[in-house]
């Protein structure tokens, strides 16, 4: 949303007066615009992705189901080093301060999220792996509610890349 010609009234950008449903969604360029809510169709960890690149108008035919925009992540590369990240995230409602209109005792939620990314050589110079998985957990019980809103999410990526010669 903070690319020229973007707005995101809703939570999904709408590029240059089109609607959320006109945007074409690429992961290394392989079209995953999922095709009930016509926006982004895959989740994964944010330490994967090597690059955005958003294309707000002027793009190739390549690109015809796109009326708004074009948005590519590029995910990262093994190499012929290891190198790796680990992310560990949790937060619950005693990390809340209340205010006026807010008490963080009537509302119970947890969010827990750990994520990790791997890659390197399988063949130096040659063939490279990359790895990432993320599992996501929220409980989430608003003030006044019977039910609590449960999540758990597993997201991973593999990717193996190879060139033919140096």
């Amino acid at each position: 949303s903070l690319a020229p010609g973007v707005v995101n009234p809703d939570g999904n950008p709408n590029i240059h007066g089109g609607s959320l449903y006109s945007n074409q969604y690429l992961v290394d360029g392989v079209n995953t615009t999922d095709p009930v809510t016509a926006t982004f169709g895959t989740n994964f960890n944010f330490d994967a992705i090597q690059e955005v690149s958003i294309q707000t108008g002027g793009y190739d035919a390549e690109f015809g189901q796109a009326l708004g925009g074009v948005i590519n992540l590029v995910t990262k590369s093994g190499g012929n080093e290891f190198s790796g990240s680990l992310d560990l995230r949790y937060s619950d409602n005693s990390f809340a301060e209340g205010g006026e209109h807010f008490d963080p005792d009537q509302q119970d939620s947890v969010f827990q999220q750990y994520s990790g990314t791997f890659g390197g050589p399988i063949m130096r110079d040659r063939v490279w792996f990359f790895a990432s998985v993320e599992n996501a957990v929220s409980e989430q019980t608003p003030a006044g509610a019977s039910l609590t809103r449960k999540f758990d999410g597993l997201n991973w990526i593999g990717k193996v890349t190879w060139q033919a010669n140096d």
